[in-house]
C-alpha cells in the first residue's frame, strides 16, 4: 500500500511514520528546454556521481505518472542506464524495477537506490582513505588491454602508471570492507573518476585522445582528490536526500529481453533504448569495466557486447532479418543499399534491419510486463546515413490478448513519423485501447505540443531560462525550437 504523504514548504513529505524528501525538493522545481533531455539544465544530485550521455530528465518520469490512467505502484525501465526512472521512482514513492546489461551501470543504478546507514558510510570512506595512504597492497585486475597503462601499445596509453596505480589501491581497500553496498557505492564512484584521470576523453561517437595529453602531469595525488571530492559529495547527497517515499527496488542485471517476460506486472514503462546510430555503449564503458574488473577477460567483452542491441557495427555479429510488414523500414533499407557505396561501413543495412527486429522482442516483453490499461513512454531518436533517415520514432504499437495458448502479438500502424535529428530526443507515449487488452503504444508528440519560445527562451512550464545559464548546445536547441515555432505560425 503506498503511504499518503503531504509535502511541506521545505519539500519534506509527512507520511505515515516518517519525513520524506520531496521530488520537488529533489529536482529544485528546475527550467528545462525538454523532458527528454538534460541538455541546459541544472545539475541535480546523484546526476555527478558518473557523466551519462544519453540521460532524459526525471521530469518525464513524474509527467508519465501524473498523466497514467491507473494508480502507478511499479515503473519499469528496460534500460537502466544511470538510473534515473528509477531514483525519480522512490521520490515518487513508486516501486522502481530497472533492468541494465552493462554490469558496472546496473551497479550504478543500485548504489544510487540503496538505503545507507550514514554513520556507517562515512566511517568506511574514512577507513578505505586512509588504508590507501598506509600505502597498501594494489589489486590489479587478471586482464588488461595493452593500451590501458603506460607504456601501453604503440606509444599511447591510457593513465600513467602511478596513477593505474593508484586506482588499484583503492580497489583493494574498497575490497577490504565489510558491507558489500560500501564496496559497491565506493567502486562506482571510483569508477565516475576514472575519464578525468585519463588521456582520454569520451564524446560524440567514442573515446578519443585528448589534445596535447603526453604534457598533462597526473600523480597520485589526482587521484586521492578526486575520489575523496566523488565519495564525501555522495554522501553529502544521500544524506540530504534521504529517505525517500519509497526505499524498495528491483534491479536484474542481464538482457531485458530475456528479463521483461519473467517480471512482475507494472502500471508502467519509461525507458530510452539504444538509437540506430552506431554508438557503441559497452566500448563507451571500456575505461569502468576493464579497470574496476568487470571483465576478466576478452570472452567476458565479446559476450556483453553481443548481449546488447544491434544499435551498432563495432562488433562481428549476424544481423536478424528485419521485421515484416513495414513499409517504411523496408523502404528506408533499400535505399540504405542502394547508398551502399557511400555508407562508412558496409553492414550498416543489417545492422539497421537487426535493429528494428531487437525492438520489436523489446516492445512485446513490455506488452507481457504491462497490466491491463498501463502504458508506455519511450524516449528515442532518429538516425540518418549518406542522406537516408531511418525513422526510428515511426514505431508500432504491440497489443497482447490473452488466449488459452499464450499471449498473441498483433502490430498495428500508427502514425507516429517526425524528425528526431538534430533535436533533443523527443518524448513518445501513449496507452492500450481496451481493458481487454494490455499494450504498448508509441505515438507522435504534436508540434503544438513543442514549447515555443520567444525572444527569451522558456521552458514547457513557462519559466525564463537565462541563456548565460545555458550550455552552447543547448543555446542552440532552443534556438531551433524557437525558429520551428516561427515557421508553424
Amino acid at each position: 500500500m503506498r503511504t499518503t504523504a503531504i509535502r511541506d514548504s521545505q519539500g519534506w513529505e509527512s507520511g505515515d511514520l516518517q519525513m520524506h524528501v520531496s521530488f520537488q525538493s529533489w529536482t529544485k522545481q528546475r527550467d528545462l528546454v525538454s523532458v527528454g533531455t538534460n541538455a541546459g539544465a541544472e545539475v541535480l544530485p546523484f546526476q555527478t556521481w558518473h557523466h551519462f550521455k544519453e540521460a532524459f530528465a526525471p521530469e518525464l518520469i513524474s509527467r508519465a505518472i501524473g498523466e497514467s490512467e491507473l494508480e502507478v505502484q511499479r515503473c519499469c525501465d528496460p534500460f537502466g542506464g544511470s538510473g534515473t526512472s528509477a531514483l525519480a521512482c522512490q521520490f515518487l514513492g513508486v516501486h522502481p524495477v530497472a533492468m541494465e546489461v552493462n554490469p558496472f551501470l546496473a551497479d550504478l543504478v543500485i548504489a544510487k537506490l540503496y538505503s545507507y546507514d550514514l554513520d556507517h558510510l562515512i566511517h568506511d570512506a574514512g577507513l578505505v582513505i586512509r588504508r590507501v595512504q598506509a600505502d597498501c597492497e594494489a589489486r590489479r585486475p587478471l586482464f588488461l588491454p595493452l593500451t590501458f597503462v603506460e607504456p601501453g601499445k604503440d606509444d599511447r596509453w591510457l593513465f600513467e602508471r602511478c596513477v593505474a596505480d593508484r586506482v588499484f589501491q583503492y580497489l583493494a581497500a574498497i575490497d577490504s570492507l565489510t558491507e558489500l553496498s560500501h564496496q559497491r557505492l565506493f567502486r562506482v564512484l571510483l569508477g565516475g573518476c576514472l575519464v578525468q584521470l585519463s588521456n582520454v576523453v569520451v564524446n560524440g561517437k567514442g573515446r578519443r585522445y585528448r589534445r596535447s595529453w603526453r604534457k598533462r602531469t597526473l600523480d597520485v595525488g589526482h587521484v586521492d582528490r578526486a575520489f575523496s571530492a566523488a565519495a564525501y559529495g555522495a554522501i553529502g547527497e544521500i544524506g540530504r536526500h534521504s529517505p525517500r517515499l519509497c526505499s524498495d527496488y528491483n534491479v536484474a542485471v542481464g538482457d531485458c529481453r530475456e528479463i521483461l517476460p519473467t517480471e512482475t506486472k507494472v502500471e508502467l514503462c519509461v525507458c530510452s533504448p539504444p538509437y540506430p546510430n552506431s554508438f557503441d555503449y559497452t566500448d563507451i564503458y571500456n575505461l569502468e569495466l576493464w579497470m574496476l574488473g568487470y571483465l576478466a577477460d576478452r570472452a567476458d567483452n565479446a559476450r556483453l557486447r553481443g548481449s546488447t542491441l544491434c544499435s551498432h557495427v563495432q562488433v562481428d555479429r549476424a544481423y536478424p532479418a528485419p521485421p515484416a510488414g513495414s513499409e517504411i523500414l523496408n523502404d528506408a533499407l533499400g535505399r540504405l543499399r542502394d547508398e551502399s557505396g557511400r555508407l562508412w561501413n558496409r553492414r550498416i543495412p543489417d545492422m539497421v534491419a537487426g535493429y528494428f527486429s531487437d525492438m520489436v522482442d523489446v516492445l512485446r516483453g513490455i506488452a507481457k510486463s504491462l497490466v491491463t490499461g498501463g502504458a508506455a513512454w519511450i524516449v528515442i531518436g532518429d538516425s540518418r546515413y549518406a542522406g537516408v533517415s531511418i525513422a526510428s520514432a515511426h514505431s508500432r504499437r504491440i497489443d497482447a490478448a490473452n488466449r488459452p495458448d499464450g499471449p498473441v502479438h498483433r502490430a498495428l500502424p500508427v502514425d507516429a513519423q517526425f524528425r528526431a535529428t538534430g533535436w533533443p530526443a523527443p518524448v513518445v507515449g501513449g496507452t492500450a485501447d481496451s481493458e481487454e487488452k494490455r499494450g504498448v503504444a508509441v505515438r507522435r508528440g504534436r508540434r503544438r505540443d513543442r514549447p515555443r519560445t520567444c525572444c527569451k527562451e522558456t521552458t514547457e512550464t513557462g519559466r525564463q531560462i537565462d541563456p548565460r545559464r545555458m550550455t552552447r548546445r543547448a543555446r542552440n536547441t532552443a534556438l531551433r525550437y524557437r525558429r520551428h515555432a516561427c515557421r508553424s505560425t
